[in-house]
């Protein structure tokens, strides 16, 4: 008996672990952040042709064009959560500032023999639900708002920056007098609802034909926010009624198989 009350504690304090680790994870927020760096460079003792500039747009990183137009590309970003207990970018994940992503193995993947089906002799029901359109319009609004609801939650910060260099440096100057003037009007739209949330800086370049662009997007939603309005959603009777019944009424065969024991099977 003492060994059991034993492995019973245990087991509860297992648990409880769990369920602190899981709060933790859904009530704590995480921070993200996306990177983006596009560069477009033709040097000045260059004359760009068509040419040049098409080979220069073939799939790479980072990479020269010759004596045409050279683009750099990069992306990056990371993800962290816990206040840096779990780091992750590029390179890899870490967990406790150890790195937690496992090599890929070199053995070769066993091919599972079939053999005869058990379910060979078991015929499944073809039928399938038809969903009115008046169903989708009165979902449609409810889904709209948790789609709403999730992207408020995110609490996305948007970073531009555009540096532009034209071969005049009179319609460089031209450049500089009207783009930000049309891009403040349009930032300023754009935070309307979430001051803040969008910002853009527009260089002028007069040495060199230039176009660079670097886009950061930044976000420090908690999860739970964020799946909480498509839970509810899921959980509406309206909605509940296209996947329940393919929870209530599916069995579970021998072998990980299932059929359609009654009933109306899933939508197809």
């Amino acid at each position: 008996m003492a060994l059991l009350a034993g492995v019973g504690w245990a087991l509860l304090v297992l648990l409880g672990l769990v369920l602190v680790l899981l709060a933790l994870v859904l009530f704590t927020r995480l921070s993200f952040e996306v990177r983006v760096h596009l560069a477009a460079e033709c040097p000045v003792d260059a004359q760009p042709d068509l040419e040049s500039f098409l080979s220069a747009l073939e799939p790479a990183t980072e990479f020269s064009a010759g004596p045409g137009v050279r683009l750099d590309y990069r992306a990056g970003g990371y993800i962290r959560l816990l206040g840096g207990l779990f780091y992750a970018d590029r390179h890899g994940a870490r967990l406790l500032g150890r790195r937690v992503n496992g090599r890929a193995s070199n053995r070769p993947a066993k091919r599972r023999s079939r053999g005869p089906s058990r379910r060979s002799g078991r015929r499944r029901s073809r039928r399938t639900t038809r969903v009115r359109p008046g169903d989708l319009g009165r979902l449609w609004p409810r889904a709209w708002q948790a789609f709403s609801r999730s992207w408020k939650a995110l609490q996305l910060d948007l970073v531009v920056e555009v540096s532009c260099g034209l071969e005049d440096p009179a319609s460089t100057g031209m450049l500089a007098a009207w783009v930000p003037a049309a891009i403040e009007s349009l930032v300023r739209q754009l935070n309307a609802r979430s001051p803040g949330s969008v910002s853009c800086r527009f260089t002028p370049v007069f040495d060199r034909e230039i176009l660079e662009v670097e886009c950061r997007l930044r976000g420090r939603p908690r999860p739970a926010e964020v799946i909480w309005p498509w839970l509810r959603f899921a959980l509406r009777r309206q909605v509940r009624q296209l996947w329940w019944p393919r929870v209530r009424r599916r069995t579970i065969l021998e072998g990980g198989g299932c059929i359609w024991t009654s009933g109306t099977p899933w939508l197809h």
